[in-house]
């Protein structure tokens, strides 16, 4: 929102000015920004839930871990007679082999990937483990219940970690996005009462989402061509299209009168270039609008939409400007619009001093006077402060740039009367 006062040209900020940011956040910033597919992953919240199923989880493994590693250490003191050290390495031999792939396996469970090979592992691993346990059993003749509860331990240790990694994985691909959308439930009823029109409903939901997703793989297939066209070398790549169903139509341009910035003659008198189209401009010289490259097409098109409209306009517009310029100004400051349309006018500029010529007083007000020409404004004194430093003069103050124009001011009116349009009503000064 602009605020400010009625009549006043609004601060322009010069070179190097920070502007204002009235009402910022600390997600102002795109970098501050939070991103919704990888904060989840990273700054996950306290779940004392999914605590106590990892601490559970923790507790069966260890428990399938025990029983598996004192039935093979025992089969392998008592039945194979083995030393033991060799016991004690080779009792967790299968058991902690699938902890192992279950840790890795547990890893693949936060991420996009099911992670399919180290689950295979452990279910080997589990498999074996439980046969080896079924054997003990039965060469300690303890029955069918003793081969059940020790071939049971490792794969109840299996079944809770899949279930375990099943849900962990789903949730993060539903955080990331990668979970399709469930239809809408429609109930018993409305099946039941209208059948046609509930399949309607709900091939019409599916339709949307094709056609949804279906858009942006269009979008990715042009970004995909654009950088395969600039890795090529500019290389013409040819992609087939499906057309649309319905055909868009583009807006026509309207084609606009080019306007000129108002620019000082030798004698320091305000001048508005001629403009291409309209009949009521000032009889100039046509000081760059040539150089721009307008064409007399301006004025067919402006004949085809109506150009009587547009010229009384524009002559409506003139004479209500000429109104509120001061009495005091000269005619030709009173001909030129307060605002210039068009930054890209050519305007005579004076000899700007350079750094080699005198750099004294004279060569300072010069090089304001360019700033003057340059702009078609008056200058603030952060440009005067910077075009004074680039001409290395030897006083390059705010103060001594503002008596310089003071000066200029002074010396020619036409100047002058432009000078409260850069002022600020609050504090006084401008820059």
């Amino acid at each position: 929102m602009n605020t400010t006062p009625a009549g006043l040209e609004p601060h322009t900020p010069a070179a190097g000015e920070q502007p204002r940011t009235d009402g910022a956040t600390p997600h102002t910033r795109v970098s501050d920004r939070p991103n919704p597919l990888y904060d989840p992953l990273v700054t996950k919240p306290v779940d004392a839930k999914a605590w106590v199923i990892r601490i559970v989880l923790g507790l069966v493994m260890s428990a399938a871990l025990g029983v598996g590693t004192w039935s093979i250490y025992t089969l392998l003191t008592e039945v194979f007679g083995t030393p033991e050290a060799v016991a004690v390495l080779g009792c967790g031999l299968f058991d902690v082999s699938a902890i192992f792939f279950a840790l890795l396996g547990q890893s693949y469970a936060t991420t996009t990937d099911s992670g399919l090979a180290p689950r295979l592992a452990m279910l080997t691993m589990v498999c074996t483990s439980s046969w080896v346990n079924w054997k003990h059993a039965q060469l300690e003749n303890w029955g069918t219940v003793g081969g059940v509860i020790f071939a049971s331990a490792p794969i109840i240790a299996e079944l809770a970690f899949e279930m375990w990694h099943r849900f962990e994985h789903r949730a993060t691909l539903r955080a990331l996005g990668r979970v399709a959308q469930t239809l809408p439930v429609l109930g018993k009823w409305a099946w039941i009462a209208h059948p046609i029109r509930s399949r309607k409903t709900i091939d019409a939901h599916i339709r949307a989402a094709l056609t949804e997703h279906e858009a942006v793989a269009q979008l990715r297939e042009e970004t995909a061509t654009e950088r395969a066209a600039t890795i090529l070398g500019g290389a013409t790549v040819t992609v087939e299209r499906v057309p649309a169903t319905a055909p868009q139509s583009a807006p026509n341009r309207i084609p606009l009168p080019v306007t000129g910035r108002p620019v000082l003659d030798s004698r320091g008198a305000w001048e508005r270039p001629a403009v291409a189209g309209v009949t009521n401009a000032p009889a100039t010289e046509r000081r760059g609008v040539e150089e721009r490259g307008v064409t007399p097409t301006l004025q067919s098109a402006r004949a085809e939409r109506g150009g009587g409209a547009t010229a009384d306009a524009t002559t409506g517009a003139t004479e209500a400007y000429s109104e509120s310029v001061p009495a005091d100004a000269t005619p030709a400051a009173q001909s030129a619009p307060r605002h210039a349309t068009n930054s890209s006018a050519v305007a005579p500029t004076a000899k700007k001093p350079d750094a080699t010529e005198a750099t004294g007083r004279q060569a300072a007000k010069d090089a304001i006077l360019s700033l003057y020409r340059r702009n078609g404004r008056r200058p603030l004194e952060s440009e005067m402060v910077t075009e004074l430093k680039r001409i290395r003069a030897k006083h390059t103050s705010r103060q001594y740039a503002g008596k310089l124009r003071a000066e200029l001011e002074t010396e020619n009116p036409s100047l002058a009367a432009l000078g409260t349009e850069n002022v600020r009503v609050l504090t006084g000064t401008d820059g």
